[in-house]
């Protein structure tokens, strides 16, 4: 009977860990440049464990009824997707880019303890002259907010990234899960 429970206990312990192993209180984000002809998209998400969730829940039940309606749903969205725009600095040549929001999209997801967490991802753009320039990103999201950050830049048929400071290819695939450099391994 003890080899059962302890069986148990390891598998909700791994699957705790799982949820976000940074923490149940980070806020984890992702940013992929794509440079094409004419634009610059990034796809931008973040990804709060259970206690930022928590927190963020009463700002989309704008009414407090603790029910979030499709309707209460889509303003959060909308505006938080606007003020994380604002938050994310994109120059060519030192010159400011809007960013502009072409989608979004918002998750629930199950974590720990079957508490929700939630993903949102907006997909932005700005216009881009397609001559030579050096491109700088900035997020000034979550400052101090403890939590996985990662950036990736590529191109796209007939643009290329040069003397980039960030890498093509992603660690995290875009934060569909806690990164995997943090998930703990067996020895």
């Amino acid at each position: 009977m003890k080899t059962a429970s302890l069986t148990l206990a390891m598998t909700l312990l791994a699957t705790i860990a799982r949820a976000h192993p940074l923490g149940n209180f980070t806020v984890n984000r992702y940013a992929a440049l794509r440079v094409e002809r004419g634009a610059i998209g990034v796809h931008y998400v973040v990804d709060m464990a259970e206690i930022p969730t928590f927190q963020e829940r009463k700002l989309i039940d704008a009414n407090g009824d603790q029910t979030i309606d499709a309707a209460e749903q889509e303003a959060y969205v909308a505006g938080r997707v606007a003020e994380l725009a604002r938050n994310l600095t994109l120059t060519v040549d030192g010159a400011a880019l809007a960013l502009d929001a072409d989608a979004h999209a918002l998750e629930q997801p199950p974590g720990a303890g079957g508490l929700p967490t939630l993903r949102l991802e907006a997909w932005l753009s700005a216009p881009l002259d397609p001559t030579r320039g050096a491109v700088a990103f900035a997020d000034r999201n979550f400052a101090g907010r403890p939590g996985w950050q990662e950036v990736v830049a590529e191109g796209s048929p007939g643009m290329a990234v040069t003397d980039s400071s960030v890498p093509r290819v992603d660690r995290s695939r875009a934060l569909p899960t806690p990164p995997i450099s943090c998930r703990a391994r067996r020895r």
